[in-house]
């Protein structure tokens, strides 16, 4: 090691030290679970000073002297110091050097890019100025290898963990080099923190549906099973017909023929009919076998997917007509004629609730209650006169609706009639569908975090903390919670403890529920139109999980 690299090294220690770590509690989130930690590292802080810039670019390139082209990348926005000042220096060295950056999220007006910067064959070197868990690091890897490159090595400055917390990242060719680890800071570890994954997630079977939508971060529809295939509706207006083993085409029906007719919401699909509703307001009656649209009308932008009420041969339906108001609408399933309509106090956010004895239930954002039957709506009551946000969660065996406000209080009540009942008080509301699981009451909210709170007193059991909002509901089975966020990760929870089993890092983000297919196989589907079949692993022993 020469002197001037010493003297860097030294300079840089000594900076992070005195303005970068800072001694306080705080609260670290690590594999989905809040941790009191003593210290924080605040690099940010010192990032932008020019000493230490050319210090971590002096660092840099005494490790990679022997590169003589490369690519310097990272996600926002600790990286982008160490990127500008690598780089710099890179030329001053004589070397063929590039930069770029990955957003946090993709970009949702004009471009609509995640990637900025221009991307080469050169080796790529992704930058930052922590690695924790590793989990960033394992997006970056993904996304880039989507487009066929291959990263090369990691740099960083701090590293919190030894080599086996990484088997992941390492596994896959890519070296990690840390100016510092944990020890030259005089601090532990945090060993006790890193499990083993006991599900492992294999991809199978992929299709993709072209021109997708990417400035619409919403719920957007997911698979529906019809004999021997899946019917899927795309948010470029497409209706699929899928081989179910293969995912393979079978037929295609494009709504619309100059424009496309966005479809965000899953349609309803009746013995041999699917019923489909667009983002400009038309309703499509279609031949689930063939494709053939056998109806269609204009009715407005339907919210969610329709109920049926199969002896009536109705549809219910929760129509948005404008931002300030919308209405319940009943449809004759044959000839898609409206049968009544009742118009709301507030706009809706879901269709009605199909109760166990035929009435349905319906809250809009306002927070009245209707309820009705196939006649009508009967009743018209003020459950919390709150804004609600979400679709509500209803469990069959207690006839009970849970909800939650746009304020994030949670409520429960009967059914039959409103008599709200407080349960907690979380950050945010929910963009998706509450759900209800063995004595679970599943609550996705956008402040990142999954709620697991108990059916019986309402008191939290515990809680999930993902990198990125949810939009996604929660879908459970055999004791296990799956829930996608917007950070482009699957998660798989134990529903009786809320620890994490395992994690799939998609390439978009993951907003739309997913559907159990088998014990060992889920489909998953991306708000970019892609449709993944996931091959589930469940092993005894396995790396840490650094993706």
């Amino acid at each position: 090691m020469s002197q001037a690299h010493m003297a860097a090294r030294e300079l840089l220690r000594t900076s992070i030290s005195r303005d970068a770590l800072i001694y306080t509690k705080t609260i670290l989130a690590v594999y989905g679970q809040d941790y009191e930690f003593e210290w924080i590292f605040d690099i940010r802080n010192i990032s932008l000073e020019p000493e230490v810039m050319s210090a971590i670019a002096s660092l840099f390139w005494a490790t990679y002297a022997d590169l003589p082209e490369c690519q310097i990348g990272g996600i926002e926005t600790a990286s982008l110091p160490l990127i500008a000042a690598i780089t710099l220096e890179g030329s001053r060295r004589g070397k063929r050097v590039h930069g770029f950056y990955i957003r946090k999220s993709r970009k949702k007006t004009g471009l609509l890019k995640q990637i900025e910067g221009q991307l080469t064959k050169a080796p790529i070197i992704l930058v930052d100025d922590l690695i924790n868990t590793g989990s960033s690091f394992g997006k970056q890897i993904e996304l880039l290898g989507k487009d066929g490159h291959t990263v090369h090595s990691i740099f960083t400055l701090v590293r919190f963990r030894t080599d086996d917390a990484y088997e992941t990242i390492l596994n896959r060719g890519v070296h990690i080099d840390s100016v510092f680890t944990l020890e030259d800071f005089s601090l532990p570890y945090p060993l006790n923190h890193t499990r083993a994954p006991k599900l492992s997630f294999q991809q199978k079977n992929y299709f993709h549906s072209k021109r997708p939508d990417l400035g619409a971060v919403r719920q957007k529809s997911t698979p529906i099973p019809y004999e021997h295939t899946l019917l899927w509706a795309t948010d470029n207006g497409h209706i699929w017909s899928l081989d179910r083993d293969s995912l393979k085409p079978k037929w295609h029906r494009k709504l619309g023929i100059f424009s496309p007719q966005h479809v965000f919401t899953t349609p309803l699909l009746w013995e041999d009919t699917l019923f489909c509703g667009t983002h400009n307001g038309l309703f499509y009656k279609i031949n689930a076998r063939t494709g053939a649209i056998q109806n269609r009308r204009s009715l407005g932008q339907v919210l969610d997917t329709p109920v049926a009420l199969p002896d009536a041969h109705i549809l219910l339906l929760a129509i948005k007509e404008n931002p300030n108001s919308g209405k319940l609408v009943a449809l004759d399933m044959r000839t898609l004629d409206t049968l009544w309509e009742h118009p709301t106090k507030g706009p809706l956010t879901s269709s009605p609730i199909l109760r166990t004895n035929g009435e349905f239930l319906a809250i809009d954002s306002l927070g009245y209650w209707y309820t009705g039957t196939a006649q009508g709506v009967k009743r018209c009551k003020p459950g919390i006169l709150a804004a609600t946000s979400g679709k509500p969660a209803y469990s069959i065996e207690s006839d009970q609706v849970t909800w939650i406000t746009t304020q994030g209080d949670i409520y429960t009540s009967p059914a039959a009639s409103p008599r709200p009942k407080k349960l907690l008080t979380i950050d945010f509301g929910c963009y998706s569908a509450l759900s209800t699981y063995d004595h679970l009451i599943l609550v996705p909210s956008v402040d990142h975090t999954l709620y697991a709170l108990s059916r019986i007193d309402g008191s939290l059991v515990w809680k999930f903390k993902t990198a990125g909002r949810i939009f996604a509901s929660p879908v459970a089975d055999n004791n296990i919670v799956y829930i996608g966020s917007n950070d482009a990760r699957l998660y798989a929870i134990a529903a009786d403890s809320g620890q994490l089993l395992g994690m799939f890092q998609a390439h978009e983000r993951i907003t739309a529920p997913i559907m159990i297919e088998s014990h060992d196989s889920i489909l998953v589907t991306t708000y970019a139109n892609e449709l993944l079949r996931l091959q589930i692993n469940r092993t005894s022993n396995g790396a840490a999980l650094a993706q």
